[in-house]
Formats: structure tokens, sequence, C-alpha cells
């Protein structure tokens, strides 16, 4: 569903609060407030903008979410189905016994006993009673279960319990329904009994607008300063790797990349960390500075776009290098993780390229160009810091993440379960006798224009 994808984080706690509602006919708009804390304009910007999506539309005085985004939020704010869900799935003796239980009557003579069960069970001052009979031990099963995700798992879900007969915690909140099997080994809180016991709120915390800016106070000309040594550090650190790596290069693996040894000496050659090592790597490959040579047991080499790279000023490289980080797909991070075959990715392997990176990039650097004047993140304990891996920050004044699509409503609870207990194509000059950046080797060395043919994207206008 591309309009459900498009949502940002400040649009998803008004999404997931319309479908949350156990009320097929939707909710009404003082209930979703308070709800969701009453966030005031933020919750009308964001229905505004769900209206637009054709994700919510209003049935009168209510607000109704479209079918298919009830089949897409199974568990809207972590809660389970209602409780007229959960309870169609019973079988005709388990509702029998739990109506029983409750002390209301059995059988169809008086309409479909789960209504009544659900009706009983919506009612707070019902539901005060029940938790009261329960017994107190039985309220740290629910808190496991009450912000989800609303499914435990215990032996013998579905048996019929006799409310005389219950003897554990989780047995006394199954005879008086206030938990109810979806399997033989699964219980479910239903949604109903969730929200009573949250006290109307869909979740903890909702941040209806972004979170305040925060990190250290620092004079303009100290930021400046700091700027420029954090830049000058960069450049001298990818010069010292591609010199070593000029006179001993690292393997190309057989699938491609760069082992994770080899990554970790790079990381002790430049006294940094293994992540800081691994941008440097991957910006200075995009930049066109390295590449892998064509042999069978290939190694990764200075290409000759090095030796103009070297000869220019020390902003032109600089500007080199932060534009190649910029418009990179590749995410260095990633590295170390798994693929869906279970192998490891490797620094400039496959599996690093995220289409969205130059976007988060550009979000980053909008955000921190609009922080005041002064405002400087709390520094990476590393000696050398590189474009996108400094670490620490509190946060800009407006977090990127705050204004990105995400296909995953923000701080949502998946569903789970509790356990309750009864390369780049550059050229490169090798020879056998001559080191890959050799000034005698006969290939042609190739020009780069400065500036560069395409618009840079650091440019303002």
């Amino acid at each position: 569903m591309v309009a459900h994808e498009r949502l940002t984080p400040p649009d998803h706690p008004a999404q997931q609060g319309c479908s949350a509602s156990a009320d097929p006919t939707g909710v009404d708009y003082d209930r979703l407030a308070s709800g969701l804390g009453e966030p005031g304009e933020a919750l009308d910007t964001a229905l505004t903008g769900l209206r637009g999506m054709a994700l919510v539309w209003d049935d009168g005085e209510r607000l109704r979410p479209v079918t298919v985004l009830r089949d897409i939020l199974l568990r809207p704010a972590g809660l389970g189905p209602p409780l007229r869900t959960l309870l169609g799935d019973l079988g005709a003796e388990r509702r029998d016994q739990l109506a029983s239980n409750l002390g209301l009557n059995t059988g169809y003579a008086d309409g479909d006993p789960a209504d009544r069960i659900a009706e009983t069970l919506a009612r707070p001052e019902r539901l005060s009673a029940l938790l009261a009979e329960a017994g107190p031990d039985t309220r740290p099963v629910l808190d496991r279960l009450v912000w989800g995700p609303p499914d435990g798992t215990v032996s013998g879900a579905r048996r019929t319990i006799d409310v005389t007969a219950a003897g554990s915690p989780v047995e006394r909140l199954l005879a008086r329904g206030l938990l109810l099997p979806t399997d033989e080994s699964t219980v479910t809180l239903p949604r109903e009994i969730a929200l009573f016991l949250r006290d109307g709120l869909l979740f903890r915390n909702v941040e209806p607008v972004p979170p305040a800016l925060s990190g250290t106070e620092r004079s303009p000309a100290a930021v400046t300063r700091s700027a420029a040594g954090q830049a000058f550090t960069v450049i001298r650190s990818v010069a010292e790797l591609l010199e070593q790596w000029s006179s001993a290069p690292p393997s190309v693996l057989r699938r491609g990349g760069l082992g994770i040894r080899d990554l970790r000496r790079a990381a002790q050659a430049l006294e940094t960390d293994e992540p800081t090592a691994a941008v440097l790597i991957e910006t200075a490959h995009a930049a066109g500075l390295i590449a892998a040579d064509g042999d069978v047991e290939g190694e990764w080499l200075p290409t000759s776009d090095y030796d103009l790279w070297r000869e220019s000023a020390p902003e032109r490289r600089w500007l080199q290098l932060a534009e190649a980080w910029l418009r990179s797909t590749r995410v260095a991070s990633i590295a170390g993780t798994k693929d869906d075959r279970g192998r490891s990715r490797n620094i400039l392997g496959e599996g690093l390229d995220r289409r969205s990176a130059p976007e988060v990039r550009l979000d980053v650097l909008h955000a921190l160009a609009n922080a005041p004047a002064g405002w400087r993140r709390h520094p990476s304990p590393s000696r050398s810091t590189s474009p996108g891996s400094g670490r620490g920050a509190k946060g800009p004044a407006t977090p990127p993440w705050w204004r990105r699509p995400c296909t995953r409503p923000a701080r949502s609870v998946s569903r789970g379960t509790v356990l309750l207990r009864r390369p780049h194509a550059h050229s490169w000059r090798r020879s056998r006798t001559a080191t890959p950046r050799s000034p005698n080797a006969s290939a042609p060395v190739p020009r780069r224009s400065w500036p560069p043919s395409s618009p840079s994207p650091w440019s303002t206008s």
C-alpha cells in the first residue's frame, strides 16, 4: 500500500489510533485525542494528511480508517484483537463456560453469548471487579502484555476452566475472559482490556512535536575550527591508508569485498575504530580513489585518480570525498550484518546499497544547517571522524527521521509472544615492476575537471 508507506513518524500515532478502536464504526475525535495524550494541533495536521492520502475518512462525527488499513495493522499500538473477534474464534462449549463464569445466560436463547460476554467485559466497572477477583498476583502477568506484544505462551490454553477451580494467575485470568486463547499454546490480551489497563492511552509516550534540540554550546569560531580539523583528519587518513595499500594491497575476497582482517588492520593503522575505517574506505572507493584490479586473485589498489587527488589542494580533496559520500548509495554501517542467505556482508562487497541513503544524508545536513549557530553535537571518542561516522549526537533541531517516510509504524510493537510460566569501473596503473601509482607507468592518466561538471550538492543555490 503505497500511501501507507509514505507516512512519517508524526503521522503514525494518529493512523494507529484510528485503527485501534474496537468499534467497527470508527472513533470520535475527542477519544482519539485523549488516547494520544491531547497532542493538539499536531493531531489535526496528521489527520489532514491521512485524509489527503485517503487512509482515513469522516463518517459524521467519527473517524474511520479504510478497511485495508485494519488488515495491514494487525496489532495497532501493540494492542491485540477486539473481544468480539477473539470470542468468535472460541468453541461453543468454551463460550458457554465463560458466560457461566461471568454469571451470564448460556446458549443462544438470548442471542449470541459472544456478544453478551464482550458487552460485559467492555464495562469499566465490571472489569475493575473482575481484576480484583482475579487477585493481585495476576497483575504481573497483565503488565507483561499490556503494552505489547499482547500474546503470551502457556500450555493448554484452550482447555475449559471453571472459575472456582482456577488456581494459577493465568488460569484465573482465562476463567474470567481477561485473557483469551488463540491456539493451544497462546493466550492474548483483548484490546478493550488492554486499553482499560492503559487508562485509555494508546502509547506510553507520544511525541507530537520533534524532540527539543540538545547538545553542547560552542562558539561559532570553535565549531569552524573543529570542522576544519575533522576535514583535515579525513583527507590525511585516506592518504595514509592508500599509501599503505599501494605497497601492501589487501586481497579481494572471492565473492568481492574487503576481508574483516584487512578492515581491522586499516583501523589499527589509522588509530580509529572499525566503523570509521569502513566509512573512509567506502568513501575513497566512491570517489574513485581505490578499485580492484582484474587479476584472478585480485587486490585493492589506488587508482590513477588518486594521483590527481593527492596533488590537488586540501579543499579540493575534501570536496571530492564529501561529494562522493553524499551521492553514494552505499551504507558502511550495514557491513557485518547477515544477508538473506546468512552470509556476512563485507565492506566494498555486495549488499551495502540503499537507494535512500543520499536522501537521508541530505536530511541530516539540512537539519544541522538549520541548527542555531554554535550548536555542536557531542564528539565521537575516536581520533578521526569521517563523513557520516559521528556518534553520540543527541539530535539536530528537527531529527531527520521525523520527516522521513517509514514502512513500519514508528515505535510500534511487532507481533511476538511472552512466555507465561506456569566495484566501480575505474582505471588503475599497475605493472609487475612498477607500483600502482608509478608516474612511469605507460597507462594514460585520466584528467578530472574542476569544478565537477554536475552541480555540487553542497551548493545553496
